[in-house]
């Protein structure tokens, strides 16, 4: 069985890492707490239940490189589904995958603190 948890961008920029029952609402929609570090709402992603190859914990919105057909292939991953992951490569296209290769994958990055990788992504 996976553990719960989860990550949020502080408004101070650090991902915060987290359980469900350690953060709370605030009266203002675009913050919410992780104890008294001040969140932003909308950031939170859920660990989805895997490591990569260096035993980086895997979250939502990270950027990982798996093997693709010929060669290496950068996705991010988007959500967790019943199935597996919902993924996301090149400009906006979404696929659910059991990630066959999850022993290869490797995490390069993050939505929040490396929003480049994503515009090379988008390039490609």
């Amino acid at each position: 069985m996976r553990e719960i948890k989860f990550r949020a961008k502080s408004l101070d920029g650090e991902l915060i890492y987290f359980n469900l029952h350690e953060s709370h609402l605030s009266d203002d929609a675009e913050v919410f707490y992780v104890g008294s570090i001040p969140c932003e709402a909308g950031t939170e992603q859920e660990f989805i239940g895997l490591k990569d190859k260096n035993s980086e914990e895997i979250y939502e919105g990270d950027i990982i490189v798996l093997p693709y057909y010929k060669g290496k292939q950068t996705f991010s991953v988007r959500e967790l589904s019943a199935y597996g992951v919902i993924l996301e490569y090149g400009k906006g296209i979404r696929f659910w995958s059991d990630l066959p290769h999850k022993n290869e994958m490797e995490v390069v990055g993050n939505l929040y603190e490396h929003p480049e990788l994503l515009t090379e992504m988008e390039s490609k």
